[in-house]
């Protein structure tokens, strides 16, 4: 009888342990959610969906050439210029300068877990240099957002320099911030929206002009799928709201 009455007091332990690992909280994510169906009702899988963040359009820009430095009868000094373009939609270049003959390296960071998803290391002289970052839009490791790239040199007589700026990635090939599962449901966090950070804007074809602009609430996300026209739908975020926003996408034969 004891056996019985110790056995059913352990079995009890156990149940009321697995019910408080159940309802233990986990961490609650804000931001938009909702299903995602075609012109039928019938809900999609594997939609891609991407964070344009304040642009209504899918962004474009021609490829980007290689300025000329103008090095000559120029006095340089340690310093790391803000990207061109930025916004990045396809490609950038981070230029930088060297007052004497150093070792570098150059990384770039995500800002949100401080990941680093490239590094160059090199040793080069005094002058200007324009560090080619291609095809960031196509990389599949890479989600849309903020990202800081990171110089550091060492000269040859000990003179060290250290400077990070930030990049802004809008891409429509790379890495989805959200996909829909089986259920044709999405998720996007309102982390990744960076709503109210600051963005220094850089134009390819005057990597000189920078100035800044706000990352507004009021943002846009792309949702595509092969076989569907894409659709951009816009989203005020809230912080601490988790709203729901369903989505309709229409196969191709419907354009």
């Amino acid at each position: 009888m004891d056996k019985i009455y110790l056995v059913a007091i352990l079995l009890l332990c156990f149940f009321i342990s697995c019910e408080d690992d159940v309802i233990t909280p986990t961490e609650k994510i804000y931001g938009v959610r909702g299903s995602i169906i075609d012109s039928s009702g019938e809900k999609i899988n594997g939609v891609n969906v991407y964070c344009l963040f304040n642009y209504s359009y899918i962004p474009s820009e021609p490829n980007v050439k290689l300025l000329p430095l103008g090095t000559q009868d120029s006095i340089f000094t340690n310093q790391l210029y803000q990207n061109f373009p930025n916004p990045v939609f396809h490609e950038t270049f981070i230029r930088f300068s060297l007052d004497a003959k150093s070792v570098i390296s150059l990384e770039l960071n995500s800002i949100n877990d401080n990941k680093t998803y490239y590094s160059y290391k090199d040793t080069l002289n005094y002058g200007l240099y324009q560090h080619y970052l291609g095809n960031l839009d196509q990389d599949p490791q890479l989600e849309n957002g903020i990202y800081s790239y990171k110089l550091k040199s060492s000269s040859l007589d000990g003179i060290k320099f250290e400077d990070k700026k930030e990049l802004l990635l809008i891409g429509t090939e790379n890495k989805p911030n959200s996909i829909s599962d089986k259920n044709g449901n999405y998720l996007f966090n309102i982390n990744e929206a960076f709503v109210g950070d600051t963005i220094m804007v850089c134009n390819f074809s005057d990597p000189n002009n920078v100035y800044e602009k706000v990352i507004y609430d009021y943002i846009f996300l792309l949702f595509r799928k092969a076989g569907y026209l894409d659709r951009i739908v816009g989203f005020t975020m809230y912080p601490g709201i988790l709203y729901t926003q369903d989505v309709i996408l229409y196969p191709e034969e419907d354009q």
